[in-house]
């Protein structure tokens, strides 16, 4: 399935292919193996590991919720339910500050990795394509402590 997803070429449509993986595995082991792609691919199959790597996001996270003149922060993870409707998953919010605690610390561990793994391959590449792909990949801002896992 993950191969499938770094080979279409569709970056909507190869969520159609991650989805699944998420969905069973989880976020690491999907972005794990996107990763093992990444490092030993050409520049073409980097792009598609890119491409595919927005859908494997981290599945803890915090946001932002206003409520008339108050803003609350909500901790938790996503799940997949089953909307009877559409017939397929759909992703479901719940407010879960331990499991945030938990899992989010070691997702945000693995999101950096990948960040210094792009950040890596920016430097050593000569391909303004691939540049061009890491960078819309990379976040806004770029410290020892500031790659993190919240917002959604």
């Amino acid at each position: 399935m993950l191969q499938a997803a770094v080979k279409e070429p569709d970056p909507s449509f190869n969520n159609e292919f991650i989805r699944p993986c998420r969905r069973v595995y989880g976020y690491e082991k999907p972005h794990s193996l996107l990763m093992d792609i990444f490092n030993c691919g050409t520049n073409e199959v980097k792009i598609g590991v890119l491409k595919a790597l927005y859908w494997t996001r981290p599945t803890v996270y915090s946001f932002e919720c206003h409520l008339d003149n108050t803003i609350e922060i909500r901790f938790g993870y996503d799940t997949f339910v089953w909307d009877d409707d559409q017939k397929y998953y759909d992703d479901e919010f719940v407010d879960d500050k331990n499991i945030y605690d938990i899992e989010g610390r070691r997702q945000e561990e693995v999101f950096k990795k990948e960040v210094q793994v792009l950040m890596d391959t920016f430097a050593k590449t000569q391909s303004t394509d691939l540049k061009y792909q890491i960078g819309l990949r990379l976040p806004k801002q770029v410290s020892s402590s500031s790659a993190n896992c919240s917002g959604s």
